[in-house]
């Protein structure tokens, strides 16, 4: 369970990136049997199954930042007031892209009521994310 927590906020940026790519891995796990489980419920399983093979394919995410910070360390941000900048930014994005995703998975879901209440939901959420990460 060690290898689940995550690395302090201090800690090497590699160290981070190496912790996101296991909770790829992971997700990408998780969610292949899901898909398989919903296999006669239409378009979702492909959706789920696709998202569960890119989680664990090693062209996105983590794994390519890392192998490009190979070539280019300049890439991984280890002075802790530009990673504080660039939290920042992420926050102010966080929130209204929840919403909006939210909205548009309810919406396709079940209609109005559920787009209002993902919506909301997805937006409760990330304004907790943004709070806490602005305040770490």
């Amino acid at each position: 369970m060690g290898a689940l927590r995550p690395p302090a906020p201090d800690d090497d940026p590699r160290q981070i990136l190496a912790w996101v790519r296991r909770l790829e891995v992971i997700g990408g796990i998780a969610t292949i049997p899901i898909a398989l489980a919903l296999w006669n419920d239409g378009p979702w399983r492909w959706v789920l199954l696709a998202m569960g093979l890119i989680s664990l394919s090693p062209w996105p995410g983590a794994a390519a930042i890392l192998r490009r910070a190979e070539r280019h360390p300049d890439v991984l941000v280890s002075d802790p007031d530009r990673r504080r900048a660039r939290a920042r930014r992420i926050a102010i994005w966080q929130v209204p892209i929840s919403l909006l995703l939210g909205a548009i998975t309810g919406y396709l879901l079940d209609g109005w009521p559920a787009a209002l209440f993902l919506g909301l939901v997805s937006g409760a959420v990330a304004t907790a994310v943004s709070w806490w990460m602005l305040r770490r």
